[in-house]
């Protein structure tokens, strides 16, 4: 039972892609949503669906997961040598979806789509998250000089790597102050009920002692 409710507590989480190659503007966001299924006629059915079907990262479920893919940095040659023009940045959402909603119970439904509307506010903050800290690191990177386009490219990946700490450090306070929410939320609590409420005994009379 402890396994499972860590498990239950490993709702999201953010993870990071180097490489790909784009020739936009920047700073420019791109984002895409990817979903999974889940089934289960009950909250509880839901759940462990989830656990079922979740995305495994570094050992944990993640229920909802965001993927960050930088670009490689942009640049623009000219006769001093080459410069950074900038970055370019891709989200990518994975979020679960429901098999078929009309086999839930309207109660049942309604905290469903409670949760996984509140599942998917929390991913797009770590979006947000991100693209602040990326704006931050285009200001600095826009403009950059190197004596080659190598060059360039190589001073803004550095400057990219030491920036990151700080924007996973908001990002982990922020999953920190909702991870309160999520245990609480009132789908969560429909569906570890039935597993974690005791089942409750009746207690036996006691017996008066026969009359001496």
């Amino acid at each position: 039972m402890r396994s499972f409710a860590r498990l239950a507590t490993a709702a999201v989480g953010v993870v990071f892609l180097l490489g790909l190659e784009t020739a936009q503007a920047a700073p420019a966001f791109t984002t895409k949503y990817s979903f999974y299924s889940v089934s289960g006629t009950s909250t509880t059915g839901i759940f462990a669906s989830l656990l079922k079907n979740s995305l495994r990262v570094n050992g944990a479920r993640h229920h909802a997961l965001t993927m960050i893919e930088f670009s490689t940095p942009r640049t623009v040659s000219s006769a001093k040598g080459c410069r950074v023009a900038g970055l370019s940045v891709r989200f990518v959402i994975r979020l679960p979806r429901h098999a078929n909603e009309a086999s839930l119970s309207a109660s049942d439904r309604r905290l469903w789509q409670q949760f996984s509307g509140f599942i998917r506010k929390h991913e797009e903050t770590h979006r947000a998250i991100w693209m602040n800290c990326v704006r931050r690191m285009d200001a600095v990177l826009t403009g950059l000089q190197g004596r080659n386009c190598t060059e360039a490219a190589r001073r803004a990946r550095n400057i990219i790597e030491q920036v990151k700490p700080a924007c996973r450090q908001k990002d982990i306070a922020f999953d920190a102050a909702d991870r309160g929410r999520f245990d609480n939320h009132p789908f969560m609590k429909a569906a570890l009920a039935p597993i974690y409420t005791p089942v409750k005994t009746k207690a036996k009379k006691r017996q008066k002692p026969a009359p001496q």
